[in-house]
């Protein structure tokens, strides 16, 4: 997978930080927003809450 070519990684910062990323880390690197994750997951633990009101939700996640 090609995020940018050499020629447009000048183009825009955000298609320069991804080579970047890309070049550093490999592909498939998966960049995640913060702050969706986290209103992801509070929908989740809510969704849980409702569907098990007796169960203590917990959520853990890593990183490498």
């Amino acid at each position: 997978m090609i995020l940018a070519s050499p020629r447009r990684r000048q183009d825009h910062p955000r298609r320069r930080a991804l080579a970047d990323i890309a070049d550093q880390y490999g592909t498939a690197t998966y960049v995640l927003d913060e702050e969706v994750v986290v209103v992801v997951v509070r929908s989740r633990c809510g969704a849980y809450r409702k569907a098990f009101p007796e169960a203590e939700i917990i959520y853990a996640g890593t990183t490498l």
